[in-house]
């Protein structure tokens, strides 16, 4: 078994692949060691390794050891962080949506220790927007708009509202508007965001009310995110090992295929399931993969394999990156809608983009598409 299978395996399921991992050399798990920092997973790693009984060498484990405090120390500050600005919201009267990094932590993972937090990601209906920027302003956060990531932009496209915080112990929390993000998305895709919303769940995360995505759209969203959104190149293997662990926790496989092809996301979804079964080959990917058969394996393979997904592969630097975007939409004529959209926006879009709408204005972003920049 090579080492990227070896080492995914593992991450989910150490006794499976003990008898390998039993036998490396202090090269392999050096190697080992820079997988899992790249990735972010050192301290899923060493909490894998604790459960079976294999000798390390020294230097092995005492690196470990330094990174996995920090990590550790990271992911307490940060759920203080999170716990501050949900009370807060809370006080507001607002009841947000907890998604991605922070839900995942603290409901699917082993621990939150385990699963480190960026960015605390939050679901706001779009009319408590202005109420909840308000109040992450009188916890001291502040947002600062970006030409083009403009305000305007990000209701569009239910993007976000970056609110950085002023202190060391504050980090970076996101207002969305929605959390399936960008022009793919509203152009390609057939997403039922009301009917998202209706399923939400109700929970407690930090001794706070919040609520998150039922099983079901969680999952579909995680493969969205990193297949669409970071085009499998932004922590795209702690994605998987997400999705893996989210699949632990129950999933209906015959809804979520259904979801897929009526969403027109079914090929996206698909591909990012083909590279989860593929690396890890778990009873709950197997499922998934005789659930949602891979449409376009051919071409879509050639994008990507399991291997570039551990070594840090950059799909998203790739100047192929276009065609793989296109290659991930379900039907024909919405390859051509997104490909006329790119070419000459609607006036909302470029309204919100540069603020103008003028023939001058189209022919500017003309040039901006062949040029790379948009």
């Amino acid at each position: 078994m090579a080492l990227h299978q070896t080492f995914a395996q593992f991450l989910v399921d150490p006794e499976k692949v003990e008898s390998h991992i039993r036998h490396y050399t202090p090269d392999e798990w050096d190697r080992v060691l820079q997988i899992a920092m790249r990735a972010q997973l050192t301290a899923l790693l060493y909490h894998q390794i604790k459960q079976i009984d294999i000798e390390r060498p020294g230097e092995f484990q005492e690196r470990v050891r330094l990174y996995v405090r920090q990590v550790t120390i990271d992911s307490m500050q940060k759920r203080s962080e999170l716990g501050t600005t949900l009370g807060k919201l809370n006080e507001a009267g607002l009841l947000p949506v907890l998604f991605k990094g922070a839900i995942l932590a603290h409901t699917v993972y082993p621990s939150y220790t385990h699963r480190p937090m960026g960015d605390i990601d939050l679901w706001i209906p779009r009319e408590q927007m202005a109420q909840a920027q308000a109040a992450l302003e009188s916890l001291g956060y502040l947002y600062k708009e970006k030409a083009h990531r403009s305000h305007a932009m990000q209701a569009l496209g239910d993007g976000e509202l970056q609110m950085r915080g002023q202190t060391s112990l504050q980090g970076l929390v996101e207002l969305h508007y929605g959390v399936f993000a960008g022009e793919w998305m509203r152009v390609a895709a057939n997403i039922d965001r009301a009917a998202v919303y209706d399923r939400l769940v109700s929970i407690r995360i930090c001794d706070q009310p919040v609520r998150r995505l039922a099983a079901e759209d969680a999952f579909i969203q995680i493969a969205l995110h990193v297949g669409i959104n970071h085009q499998m190149t932004v922590n795209s293997l702690r994605s998987l090992v997400d999705l893996e662990f989210l699949a632990r926790q129950g999933i209906d496989w015959t809804t979520l295929a259904q979801r897929c092809r009526e969403w027109h996301v079914y090929t996206a979804v698909s591909f990012v399931l083909d590279l989860w079964n593929q690396l890890f080959t778990t009873e709950q990917s197997s499922q998934a993969a005789t659930a949602l058969p891979f449409r376009r394996a051919r071409l879509l393979r050639l994008f990507l394999k399991p291997q570039d997904l551990v070594e840090g592969h950059k799909l998203s630097a790739s100047r192929w990156r276009l065609l793989y975007q296109l290659s991930l939409i379900d039907r024909g004529r919405d390859v051509l809608r997104l490909m006329l959209h790119t070419l000459w926006p609607d006036r909302a879009w470029l309204q919100a983009r540069y603020a103008d709408t003028h023939l001058w204005t189209r022919f500017q972003h003309f040039r901006q598409v062949f040029s790379g920049k948009v």
